[in-house]
């Protein structure tokens, strides 16, 4: 189960405490349901407000403190705290010279058209 909560305050520590009732609501249905949380797959992501950067007050799950994780993947795109994404560039673009690399050894057995149709196969589909 992913689940993505957005929660704007001005206290951070008021949408800290929302979060972790509402961790404890999916805890209790999941185990209501004999489902279980995976440990090593409970990560959040925290985007303070400036004046709200050196201010981190941690959820938590029962008795167990979850601990912010510097980046995570929603909808294919790595954020981190910053927003920079600096992190999903580089992976877009590590992705893409590989396949780049790939081509270039095909390129031997393919007519003289069909490097350029996989060449705009392969930014088209990474424009979205």
């Amino acid at each position: 189960i992913e689940l993505t909560v957005i929660l704007m305050s001005n206290h951070p520590n008021d949408a800290v405490e929302v979060m972790s009732q509402c961790l404890e609501v999916m805890r209790n249905w999941m185990g209501s349901n004999r489902l279980g949380l995976n440990p090593t797959k409970k990560e959040w992501l925290w985007f303070p407000a400036s004046r709200y950067s050196q201010i981190v007050p941690f959820p938590t799950i029962g008795e167990e403190v979850l601990t912010p994780t510097e980046r995570a993947r929603n909808l294919g795109v790595l954020l981190d705290a910053r927003l920079s994404l600096e992190d999903h560039i580089a992976a877009v673009s590590r992705g893409a010279f590989y396949q780049v690399c790939r081509m270039s050894q095909l390129r031997p057995f393919l007519d003289r058209d069909a490097p350029r149709t996989v060449t705009h196969a392969l930014v088209i589909s990474h424009l979205d």
